[in-house]
């Protein structure tokens, strides 16, 4: 069975496809099941905003295990080792948001683009869990539009840190996979 990857940039055009759906559907006088069918297309923009920056730190943890030549079977694998909560975790500490201490210490010093892309993590991760669990989670075409904006931006600055070898991003990366286990025993 041939193996179906995620990648953040497809994930992000979705997330713009989603979008722009709901804005056509936002006539004054439609039915409540297509104010239903635009809110739920509001909420899984949101979700797949999240989700475009969280596949592409994915991959980038896999690359760098790997080696980022080419895309294989084994780098999927890998990508799939990383956790929402583990990395969560990771992007605290990183943005300085009360994060573990060991894990705040292993990723010092920080630079100030991976601080701005785990902030962003963050605060998607909680739009996220908002739009895809919270009943009463208020959802608008501009929420949304901000949150798909702020999900570029983490995107851009995980690939041009990545490409640059960032020393700190390479850090968090390499944490990614079981460091912040480790770091709850410390």
């Amino acid at each position: 069975m041939p193996v179906r990857d995620l990648h953040g940039r497809g994930l992000l055009d979705l997330a713009e496809e989603l979008a722009s759906r709901a804005t056509r559907s936002a006539d004054p006088t439609i039915s409540q099941q297509l104010v239903d069918a635009r809110t739920t297309d509001l909420r899984r923009s949101i979700s797949t905003a999240y989700y475009a920056v969280f596949h592409t730190v994915s991959e980038h943890v896999s690359a760098r295990l790997l080696g980022n030549a080419r895309w294989t079977p084994q780098h999927s694998a890998v990508s799939r080792w990383v956790t929402h909560t583990d990395l969560v975790a990771l992007a605290r500490a990183a943005a300085d948001e009360s994060g573990s201490r060991a894990l705040t210490e292993a990723l010092e010093p920080v630079n100030t683009k991976l601080a701005v892309l785990a902030q962003d993590f963050v605060d998607l991760q909680n739009a996220r869990h908002g739009a895809d669990y919270d009943d009463y989670f208020a959802v608008s075409q501009a929420g949304a539009r901000s949150y798909i904006t702020t999900a570029k931006r983490a995107v851009r600055l995980a690939e041009d840190l990545f490409s640059n070898d960032d020393a700190s991003y390479m850090r968090f990366l390499g944490l990614a996979v079981g460091g912040v286990k480790v770091a709850k025993r410390r």
